[in-house]
C-alpha cells in the first residue's frame, strides 16, 4: 500500500497498519487523513498528548509518518539535512556526535528515543523548542525508565553544550538555550509530582488500594463539612494529590469563588497525612500492597493466619474468603456474630439455644430471631468481596453435600478444618442457599435452582420407608419419595435424595432408580413356621431353635425357651401335648393333646377296658419317645378319679361302667418312692436347683412327682414323708432355686460377682450395658420380691459391701 498525505486513517485501520485503539484516538480529534495528523502536530511526540494514545499507538503512527516521502517535506523544516547543514559544519558535528553517543544503547529506552528522534536534527529541534516537555512522562514506562529517559536528555544537552564551549564558535542563542535546558534538567531531574507518580507509575492494584484507603481515611478523619466538600470537589485521591506538593494558598483553586478557609485548611492538613501514606505505599510491590490491604481489611487475623492467606493468594491470585470469614466469625465481638457462631459450631462446639440465651442474657426466642436474621459480618466488606466469583462453580450446584468436589477442593485448599455442617452455615451467609438438616447431617439447597420444594415431606416419606420393618428385601421406586416435587425439578432432587439415602440411611439406589432396603426385621413366628413346613413332621423346640440359629446366628435369642412365644404366636403351630414338640395344625395324623388326653380319647371310644399294651401301641404312634412305664404311670390320674385299673393290665375310665368280668385293682406306683427320691436328690445336687416344667421330659416328670408329694396328691406313709420333708428342707437351706426364674436370677447375681472379682468395680453401662441395666433394675426392685430372688440380691449386696464398693 502506498502511503501519502491523502491516505485516510480508516484505510490504515482496514489494512491492519494501525490498531482500533489508534484509530479511535485520532478520530476523536477529527484527524481523518495523514495530512490532518501532520498539520495538528509540530513533532510526532505531540501525539502522546492525545488521551489514550500510548506507546504502542505512537510506534504504529511513527512508522506511518516516516514512510511519507514527498509530502513529509512540506513540514515547517522541509529539508532536515539542509537545516542541519545551515548550522555550520562544527555545530553539525557536535550535535551528531552527542546524538550518537547518547543513543548508542540497545535496550528499550534507547529504542524508544531513536523512534522519537530518527535524526540528530529531530532531537536538536525538540531541545530548542520544548523546555518543559523534557520532563514529560513517557506512558507505558516505569518511573526508573522515565528517569533514564531524562538522563539521556540531560547527557545529550550536556555533550552539546560542552562541545560548543570547546570550539567557541557557536550561535549565542543556541548556547544560551542549551545552557538553560541543562540547568532545568539538573534542578528537576529526579522530581516527579505526586500527580505524575499517581497517574503514571501506580499499578492498577496499587491505585485501587490507595483509593480504598483514601475513602476510609476521609470517612474516619474528616468532619461532616469537610466530607461534603471532599465528595463535591475531591471525590478521588487523584483529585487531592494534584495539590499534594503545593502550598495552602493554591488550594483556593479547588473552589475559587468560595471562601472556605477553615475547610481548605483541614483539607491541606489531611493531604499532608495522606502524602505520608502515599510515599510509603509508592515503594511497595503489588504483592506487598495486597498483603498490606489484607492486613488493613482483616485486622483480626493472626500472624500465622496471614501467612495462610498470603500463601493462598500467591497460588490462586485471590483471597481464601471462606477461611477469612471463618476467622472473622470466631474473633468477632458483635453479638449477632457470636450467637450465630455458637449455634452452628463455628466457635468450636455446637451450643443449644438455651445455653446461648444464658450466656448472652437474652430470651431463647430472641436468640433464635437473631440467628435467623442478618448478622453483622454480612454487612462488612468480606461479604461483598469480588473474589467470591472464584467459587462460581460451587454456587452453581443445585445442592451441596460433603461429597461435592468443589467443596472438597475448597476445604483442602483453604485449610478450613471444620465439619461440613459448620461450612454449610458459613456458605449460607454469602450464597443463595438454605441449610436443611437430616439426622444432624446438613445439606445446602440452592434456592434459585430448586426453589421452595417441600424438602421435609420428601425426608419424612424416605424415613417412613427406611424405618418400616421388612422381613424380606424390599425395592421401592425413588419417585415414591418425590411425589410432592414438581416435575421440572424432580431430576435434581432425585440426586439429593439418593445421596441422603446412601450416606445417612445406608440405603443403596439401584441403576433403575429404586431404593434397595434389605431385610431389617426377622418375623420369628413366620420363620419357625417355615422351619416346620420344611421339616414336615413334629419337631422338638430345641431342634427348631437350632435350625433358627443356623439361619440367623446373630439373633439375640440365646436359649431354646426364648423361641417358645414365637411358636404360640403363629396360629397354625400347635404344641404336641406336653412333650415340648410342635407341629402344624394342617398335618394329618398328629395328635396335639397330652398323653393323658389321648388315653381318654382311646378309652372313650371303647366299650371295654383296654390293655396297657394296646394303649401303649396307640400312644407310641404319636409320642415315639415315650415308654410303657410312663404310659402306665399316667393312668393314675392326679385326683385318682379319671382312670380305673383292672386286673391283668386293663384300664378304663372311671366315668364308664364295664362288665363285672373286669376286676378292679389298686395298681402300682410308676416307680418306687425310694427310686424317685434318689433321682430327685441326684438331680438337685448335680444342678444345684429343683426340677422344673421347662426341662426335659424326665425333669418335668420329676417335678410333677415332687409337686404331688408336697401337696399330698400322692399318698405316702408318715416315715417316708418325714424323709421327703427333711430332704427338701436341706436343699432349701442351701438356697437352691425352686423355679427357673429364681435360677436365672441367681445366675445373674453370680455373673455380677464374677465381674467384680475380675474388675474390682461394679458393672458399668459402657463395658457391660446389659448386665449394668439388669443389676440396677433388680437392685431397685429387690425388696418387692417374695421368693428367693430377694435372698440372692441381699447376699450380693452384702458381698459388694464386704469388698468396699459403694452402691450409691
Amino acid at each position: 500500500m502506498t502511503i501519502n498525505l491523502n491516505t485516510r486513517i480508516s484505510e490504515l485501520l482496514h489494512t491492519g497498519i494501525i490498531s482500533v485503539r489508534t484509530y479511535n484516538c485520532l478520530y476523536s480529534k477529527n484527524m481523518n487523513t495523514l495530512e490532518d495528523v501532520l498539520e495538528s502536530i509540530d513533532n510526532p511526540i505531540d501525539l502522546l498528548k492525545i488521551r489514550g494514545f500510548g506507546k504502542k499507538s505512537y510506534s504504529e503512527m511513527l512508522n506511518v509518518i516516516n514512510n511519507v516521502q514527498e509530502e513529509l517535506t512540506n513540514l515547517k523544516h522541509t529539508d532536515k539535512e539542509a537545516f542541519l547543514n545551515s548550522l555550520g559544519e562544527e555545530m553539525k558535528n557536535i550535535i551528531t556526535k552527542a546524538y550518537n553517543d547518547t543513543l548508542a544503547g540497545n535496550d528499550c529506552i534507547y529504542s524508544y528515543l531513536r523512534t522519537l528522534y530518527p535524526q540528530p536534527i529531530n532531537l536538536h529541534e525538540f531541545v530548542m523548542t520544548n523546555s518543559e516537555r523534557l520532563l514529560d512522562i513517557a506512558d507505558g514506562y516505569t518511573l526508573e525508565e522515565n528517569l533514564r529517559i531524562r538522563y539521556a536528555y540531560r547527557n545529550y544537552i550536556y555533550d552539546v553544550k560542552r562541545g560548543m564551549e570547546q570550539v567557541q564558535k557557536t550561535n549565542r542563542k543556541t548556547y544560551r538555550i542549551y545552557k538553560q535546558r541543562l540547568q532545568l534538567m539538573e534542578k528537576k531531574m529526579s522530581e516527579f509530582s505526586y500527580e505524575q507518580r499517581a497517574m503514571h507509575f501506580l499499578s492498577p492494584t496499587a491505585s485501587q488500594y490507595v483509593e480504598k484507603v483514601y475513602q476510609n481515611m476521609c470517612e474516619s478523619k474528616m468532619n461532616i463539612r469537610t466530607k461534603n466538600f471532599k465528595n463535591t470537589f475531591l471525590p478521588h485521591f487523584l483529585d487531592l494529590l494534584k495539590y499534594a506538593d503545593k502550598p495552602l494558598e493554591t488550594y483556593r483553586e479547588i473552589c475559587p469563588r468560595q471562601k472556605m478557609k477553615k475547610t481548605l485548611t483541614e483539607v491541606f492538613r489531611f493531604n499532608q497525612e495522606f502524602r505520608e501514606f502515599f510515599d510509603n505505599v509508592f515503594s511497595f510491590t503489588d504483592e506487598e500492597i495486597r498483603e498490606e490491604s489484607i492486613k488493613n481489611s482483616y485486622p483480626y487475623l493472626k500472624t500465622a493466619q496471614y501467612h495462610t492467606v498470603f500463601d493462598y493468594m500467591r497460588k490462586h491470585n485471590s483471597l481464601p474468603l471462606f477461611y477469612i470469614m471463618l476467622q472473622g466469625l470466631r474473633s468477632s465481638e458483635m453479638r449477632s456474630d457470636q450467637i450465630y457462631s455458637m449455634l452452628h459450631g463455628i466457635s468450636g462446639r455446637f451450643w443449644t439455644l438455651h445455653e446461648i440465651a444464658n450466656k448472652v442474657g437474652l430470651t431463647v426466642e430472641r436468640v433464635r430471631q437473631i440467628s435467623m436474621g442478618t448478622i453483622n459480618i454480612q454487612t462488612t466488606e468480606i461479604a461483598s468481596n469480588e473474589d467470591w466469583k472464584q467459587y462460581a462453580n460451587l454456587f452453581e450446584h443445585a445442592y451441596i453435600c460433603p461429597q461435592t468436589e468443589e467443596y472438597i477442593k475448597v476445604n483442602e485448599e483453604e485449610k478450613l478444618d471444620i465439619s461440613f455442617n459448620t461450612f454449610a452455615y458459613i456458605l449460607a451467609l454469602v450464597g443463595d442457599f438454605r441449610v436443611e438438616e437430616v439426622d444432624k447431617h446438613a445439606v445446602l439447597i440452592n434456592k434459585n435452582k430448586l426453589g421452595e420444594f417441600k424438602f421435609k415431606d420428601c425426608i419424612d416419606t424416605l424415613q417412613s420407608f427406611v424405618n418400616t420393618k421388612y422381613s424380606k428385601d424390599k425395592y421401592i421406586p425413588i419417585d415414591n419419595v418425590l411425589f410432592t416435587v414438581p416435575e421440572d425439578k424432580r431430576e435434581q432432587v432425585r440426586g439429593l435424595i439418593e445421596y441422603i439415602a446412601a450416606e445417612i440411611y445406608n440405603v443403596e439406589t439401584t441403576p433403575d432408580k429404586q431404593l434397595f432396603i434389605p431385610q431389617n426385621y426377622i418375623d420369628t413366628p413366620q420363620e419357625v413356621y417355615e422351619i416346620l413346613t420344611k421339616h414336615g413332621k413334629p419337631m422338638h423346640v430345641k431342634d427348631i431353635f437350632r435350625e433358627f440359629k443356623a439361619k440367623y446366628p446373630n439373633h439375640k435369642y440365646k436359649e431354646a425357651l426364648q423361641i417358645k412365644p414365637s411358636l404360640y404366636a403363629n396360629e397354625h403351630i400347635k404344641a404336641v401335648g406336653k412333650s415340648s414338640k410342635y407341629a402344624l395344625d394342617t398335618w394329618e395324623g398328629v395328635y396335639f393333646g397330652s398323653i393323658r388326653d389321648l388315653l381318654v380319647d382311646l378309652l372313650s371310644k371303647s366299650d371295654e377296658p383296654l390293655h396297657i399294651d394296646t394303649l401303649f401301641k396307640e400312644v407310641v404312634k404319636h409320642y415315639p419317645e415315650t415308654n410303657k412305664s410312663s404310659v402306665f404311670s399316667t393312668m393314675f390320674d392326679i385326683n385318682r378319679q379319671r382312670f380305673v385299673a383292672f386286673e391283668r393290665g386293663y384300664f378304663g375310665l372311671s366315668s364308664k361302667k364295664y362288665s363285672d368280668k373286669y376286676k378292679k385293682t389298686n395298681g402300682s406306683r410308676r416307680s418306687k418312692f425310694e427310686d424317685r427320691l434318689n433321682a430327685l436328690i441326684q438331680f438337685v445336687e448335680e444342678n444345684r436347683r429343683f426340677p422344673t416344667y421347662n426341662g426335659s421330659n424326665e425333669e418335668a416328670s420329676l417335678q410333677r412327682w415332687t409337686y404331688n408329694i408336697r401337696n399330698n396328691i400322692i399318698e405316702i406313709d408318715e416315715k417316708r414323708r418325714q424323709i421327703f420333708n427333711a430332704t427338701i428342707e436341706r436343699f432349701e437351706k442351701l438356697g437352691y432355686p425352686r423355679t427357673m426364674q429364681e435360677y436365672e436370677f441367681q445366675t445373674k447375681c453370680k455373673e455380677v460377682e464374677t465381674y467384680i472379682v475380675n474388675h474390682h468395680n461394679l458393672p458399668n453401662h459402657k463395658n457391660t450395658p446389659k448386665l449394668y441395666t439388669w443389676f440396677h433394675r433388680s437392685y431397685a426392685n429387690h425388696k418387692n420380691f417374695t421368693d428367693k430372688r430377694r435372698r440372692y440380691m441381699e447376699e450380693l449386696i452384702a458381698y459388694i459391701s464386704s469388698v468396699g464398693l459403694n452402691l450409691d
